[in-house]
């Protein structure tokens, strides 16, 4: 039973509360910058020593510059813009294979030298993650926070989230300001090429 457990320890280390940067520690922005992303970016990612494999997906959307600090800007997007689906189960639950188990709040950072990579962030303590005990129902919440806010016509009512929703990307962004910003692991180059090309 123990080694069921071993491959689902990197993904909760990577989305861990004594990781990644402190919002406090940047400096707040609101210059108007943004990044749209058209598509979906969507790569595979294997964790763990038991072959576990994720599909990450990054959906589109509106990134608008949240933060900065000495060597770039960080573009948060919109609510729950981060998914991963378990693609091989490795040492988890067979029964999670073909679900998403990991919902949170994203973004892109990108560096001041234009010679250099955006990088992807998720923002810790944002949407719902299985690994750390969420059920179905968290998960289908935190997707649909994300349905109405690319989807202003779909009521907050009919995507069942009771008292409504705080409105798009400023709600996303108070919400990282609550978070840290970890770094997740990255797509292919030539993916972070054609995101950067769009800045």
């Amino acid at each position: 039973m123990l080694l069921r457990n071993v491959s689902i320890l990197p993904l909760i280390a990577s989305l861990a509360a004594c990781a990644g940067t402190a919002p406090s520690s940047l400096t707040r922005l609101d210059d108007g910058r943004s990044i749209k992303l058209s598509d979906s970016l969507v790569y595979e990612v294997n964790k763990g020593i038991l072959g576990t494999k994720y599909e990450y997906t990054f959906v589109p959307g509106t990134y608008r510059a949240a933060f900065s600090d000495l060597n770039g800007a960080y573009f948060q997007g919109p609510p729950s813009c981060f998914r991963a689906k378990l693609m091989v189960a490795g040492g988890l639950q067979d029964s999670l294979v073909g679900k998403t188990v990991v919902v949170a709040d994203c973004g892109v950072y990108v560096p001041a030298d234009p010679s250099k990579l955006p990088s992807l962030y998720t923002v810790n303590g944002t949407g719902a993650n299985m690994t750390l005990g969420a059920k179905d129902d968290d998960i289908s919440r935190a997707l649909t926070t994300n349905q109405i806010i690319a989807n202003p016509s779909i009521s907050p009512a009919a995507g069942g989230l009771a008292g409504g929703i705080v409105g798009g990307l400023s709600a996303a962004i108070s919400a990282a300001e609550q978070g840290r910003l970890v770094m997740t692991d990255q797509p292919p180059t030539a993916q972070l090429k054609l995101l950067v090309s769009g800045h």
